[in-house]
């Protein structure tokens, strides 16, 4: 007799790295990522490799600092740009936006990154994980959640666990 084993899915819900102010005359869209976000992104990613945890699908805002911070994560896990997916949609406040697009993920994707922006991605985090304690994702931290499921379409507050909450450190 085969036994059923559940195969897991693990999210993982990335802020943008540190970013500088709106250049003149261009649009908080424009904004583009600083040494120290940079920096702390990678700090994380060496984290997540730390605990064997790799992105095998990224779906990001197609803002510029968004897209500077998954082309750090695509290099450190050497994430092809075909398992990349960018929108201007996932700019928006809205949460249900990436619900519905996690939705559509193919099923063999064991663990999918979003990188998107605050408070979406904080709400985002909150809703998964509706009886733990995260307040705000600071830049370049990464909520991982795993799901006690095999499909995308299946995850849910009710099958979640709170894996790690990976943050930049803060130094003075």
């Amino acid at each position: 007799m085969v036994a059923n084993v559940t195969q897991m899915k693990i999210l993982l819900i990335s802020r943008h790295a540190e970013a500088g102010w709106v250049p003149l005359g261009a649009t908080d869209f424009d904004r583009h990522i600083l040494p120290q976000g940079e920096q702390n992104t990678l700090q994380i990613c060496a984290k997540l490799k730390q605990e064997n945890i790799a992105p095998d699908y990224i779906l990001t805002s197609a803002a510029v600092r968004t897209k500077e911070t998954t082309a750090l994560i695509a290099n450190e896990f050497n994430v092809a740009e075909d398992k990349i997916y960018e929108d201007k949609k996932f700019y928006s406040e809205a949460s249900d936006i990436w619900i519905d697009e996690i939705s559509f993920v193919e099923d063999n994707v064991q663990t999918l990154m979003l990188v998107g922006h605050n408070p979406t991605v904080t709400y985002l985090a909150k809703l998964l994980l509706p009886n733990d304690k995260i307040l705000e994702l600071p830049t370049s931290s990464v909520v991982c959640i795993q799901f006690d499921c095999d499909k995308w379409t299946e995850i849910s507050p009710k099958n979640s666990k709170l894996l790690h909450f990976f943050k930049q450190q803060v130094s003075f």
